[in-house]
């Protein structure tokens, strides 16, 4: 696809704002920024990061569009980071914002580190700089649309009785889905949605600082004292680069979906959840899909 123009972008994001706090909450249930997928398969994408060839990759191998226009029960979840470091920032942005508006009930889109809230910063962050270089002095009015729509990305969906869906890892002070729902609202004043968008799985138990400078590590026995409290099985989420796409500690699962050569992964991966059964799930890892 061609790149858009600055209208056009702009246009989308404001397009994919409104149904996200007009027209979703009439489709999903959601609780503050929380959202309960319904009972259907879930195709859940990892960092994408303006990797534009992955994203097309996923859509063309899980036939989405012509799935979500045929009226088939599947909705696409995407774990944030859209932009920063890939070439193709401003297409992945657009073709995912397209999708929500023409597909409301068959994209949710959650918010990552890179859409996190503007007084935590994350470096590097060339979006602006990619903007500035298309559009010129159009440039900040469509980044303050970006701005816009990323406060009101989802902080975290749940599939009931299997997964938590998050782009960074459970908040190791908090034992309860309503810290999670409500995080934007506590946020600064607890950080809570900080370390949901920057927290990452250890295999030691107990939780410890972070490499990054933001958040922490946490542990199997955190991560399953919050999964048991929240009802589900199993953690997904993103957030870290793997060599084969996908890696387990314990109960958490993380999904890198961005194959850029600077990540040095191997491979890429996304994940098909079946639609909810009333068995547990046995392996998670049997519905990753690798490329």
């Amino acid at each position: 696809m061609s790149v858009p123009d600055a209208g056009q972008l702009a246009d989308s994001l404001d397009k994919a704002t409104k149904t996200i706090t007009q027209s979703q909450p009439s489709l999903f249930s959601v609780t503050g920024r929380l959202v309960t997928l319904p009972s259907c398969e879930a195709i859940v994408v990892g960092d994408l990061h303006g990797d534009i060839s992955s994203l097309r990759y996923i859509l063309m191998k899980t036939w989405f569009k012509k799935r979500a226009e045929d009226g088939e029960p599947v909705v696409l979840v995407c774990m944030g980071d859209y932009v920063d470091r890939g070439p193709g920032q401003v297409e992945v942005l657009y073709i995912l914002t397209r999708l929500l508006t023409e597909y409301p009930r068959n994209v949710v889109l959650l918010r990552g580190n890179h859409e996190g809230p503007g007084d935590v910063g994350v470096s590097p962050h060339d979006f602006p700089h990619v903007l500035h270089r298309l559009y010129d002095e159009e440039s900040q009015s469509v980044y303050r649309r970006f701005r816009d729509f990323a406060d009101q990305l989802y902080t975290a969906a749940i599939s009931p009785r299997r997964a938590l869906i998050l782009h960074g890892g459970v908040p190791v002070g908090s034992q309860s889905l309503k810290d999670v729902a409500y995080a934007h609202r506590t946020h600064p004043e607890t950080d809570t949605l900080r370390q949901i968008l920057w927290n990452d799985p250890m295999p030691e138990q107990g939780i410890a600082g972070s490499v990054r400078g933001v958040g922490y590590l946490f542990g199997p026995d955190r991560a399953r004292r919050f999964l048991d409290a929240a009802g589900v099985q199993v953690l997904i989420r993103s957030h870290q680069s793997c060599e084969e796409g996908h890696s387990v500690i314990g109960d958490v699962h993380t999904i890198f979906s961005c194959k850029l050569p600077n990540y040095g992964n191997k491979k890429a991966a996304y994940m098909e959840l079946p639609k909810a059964a009333t068995e547990p799930v046995e392996n998670f890892s049997n519905y990753v899909k690798t490329f």
